[in-house]
């Protein structure tokens, strides 16, 4: 339970409590000290940081990145996906006391504005694989699909793998390796959802 303080708040460099935006509270243990609550958008001792907030350009960039030719019903939808224009680290994280989004899962970026690839059924990766990222190699979050080595020199792990490849329906390449990956190779850096081919 809170209540509005006459008490001394914390106050920004121009002396102006809470920055002038959020109201001062005590809570009502006595020795608790005056803090700021802070409005919609803002974060911080005294409410001097704006958060990061979801744009237009954030859902349409979204849209566009998403692989419809592979999965026709996987177009990001504010109504059934969840708010990104105007809504804090555009609704997928949380605002910390510095400003800064703290991203749900498989949500990347400064607002939280990038989404991994997900498939018709919302599974990010197609549940095959881990999203990664890391904006010197893409610009937006990829999927690195599981993969499965056959020739590995352990005798009981080559079979647990190849096991694996068989009982996921994964055809095994000639070097050994059976992925979602659609390259056909080891060193498969991946930018699809990891689907099976």
């Amino acid at each position: 339970m809170f209540a509005v303080s006459q008490s001394k708040c914390p106050t920004d460099g121009t002396g102006r409590e809470c920055s002038g935006k959020g109201q001062c509270v005590l809570p009502e243990e006595q020795d608790a000290i005056p803090s700021c609550l802070c409005p919609f958008g803002t974060a911080g001792i005294f409410c001097e940081h704006s958060c990061p907030v979801g744009t237009k350009e954030d859902v349409d960039a979204i849209r566009a990145d998403h692989n419809i030719n592979k999965f026709r019903n996987s177009r990001y939808r504010e109504d059934t996906d969840g708010k990104i224009d105007g809504e804090v680290c555009a609704g997928h994280g949380v605002c910390d006391r510095k400003g800064a989004c703290v991203c749900q899962d498989n949500w990347f970026g400064e607002r939280c504005q990038y989404m991994c690839p997900w498939n018709n059924d919302k599974q990010h990766c197609s549940g095959n694989g881990t999203c990664v990222y890391i904006p010197t190699v893409q610009e937006f979050p990829y999927c690195v699909c599981d993969r499965y080595n056959t020739l590995v020199k352990d005798p009981v792990m080559a079979a647990a793998n190849a096991k694996t490849c068989e009982e996921k329906g994964l055809a095994v390449w000639p070097n050994g390796w059976c992925s979602y990956c659609e390259l056909k190779s080891f060193s498969c850096t991946v930018f699809v959802a990891c689907s099976s081919f």
